[in-house]
């Protein structure tokens, strides 16, 4: 824990030994003490132990779980990481944001953060990047941007540790559960105001990347919740109202609004 921020680290299937122990290691050298391990092909033996070097503890207290999300329950904000940078407008998942936007998401906020790495070959899946607030990147030559994961791990968790703002004046994070519910209402909403169900993804897809590019504050989350529930409640209530005539003509077509929301 750093100031009032908690970070734990989560590994999804990683598939060797001497890295579980290396990312171990890093942890240590940064003061980080929890990490999770999301249905591990690998076994935490002798090896690990060994690449840990003096970071026994961080293993001894390893958590596993079968699935990302339930990892990823008790957490306020979660990064994915990854190295693909996507050029596309459709493409919201691969826009990540880089260690310095990072820090200055997590200033002045509370609560349990979880960075997110992948294995050791092909990283995070699309679903699996899609289940996080957001994702993150270091910036590297763009001939060969993908970092060895514990050396990746170290840079990130450095920059963390020597920037990350230390005040006991900080907002609590927007917990899991109002996000998710808040999410729903949107894609409700979406559906009774005659949006395709193409692009109520790209909305719901859309409202996620925001709340994670925000730092969504817990009261901040409740407002718009509140807000979103209302909206809702005041459409179901318009029973046989054509919402799709509520899109102005000159909106364009769905292909042009999935441009203008990303993918």
């Amino acid at each position: 824990m750093w100031g009032l921020v908690r970070f734990v680290v989560l590994l999804v299937e990683p598939e060797f030994e001497s890295t579980i122990g290396f990312l171990a290691r890093a942890m240590k050298n940064f003061g980080l003490e929890q990490l999770r391990l999301v249905n591990p092909i690998a076994g935490i033996g002798r090896e690990a132990h060994m690449r840990a070097s003096h970071a026994q503890e961080v293993l001894e207290d390893t958590r596993t779980f079968t699935s990302l999300r339930s990892a990823l329950a008790d957490v306020h904000l979660s990064v994915g990481t990854t190295a693909q940078r996507s050029t596309s407008i459709y493409r919201i998942i691969r826009k990540p944001v880089t260690t310095d936007e990072l820090v200055q998401i997590l200033d002045d906020i509370s609560g349990t953060v979880g960075l997110v790495f992948g294995r050791e070959g092909t990283g995070l899946r699309n679903d699996e990047l899609e289940q996080c607030d957001l994702t993150l990147t270091i910036q590297a030559s763009p001939y060969y941007p993908t970092l060895n994961l514990s050396h990746a791990a170290a840079i990130i968790f450095h920059q963390l540790y020597t920037t990350t703002s230390r005040s006991n004046k900080k907002d609590l994070l927007a917990g899991k559960l109002v996000k998710e519910k808040t999410l729903e209402t949107v894609d409700k909403i979406s559906s009774l105001v005659g949006l395709p169900q193409r692009n109520r993804t790209l909305v719901v897809k859309a409202f996620r990347s925001a709340m994670g590019r925000a730092g969504l504050r817990a009261r901040e989350a409740s407002l718009i919740a509140g807000f979103f529930r209302r909206v809702q409640a005041e459409l179901a209530e318009e029973d046989g109202k054509n919402y799709a005539t509520m899109v102005p003509k000159n909106a364009g077509t769905d292909v042009e609004l999935a441009a203008v929301l990303g993918d």
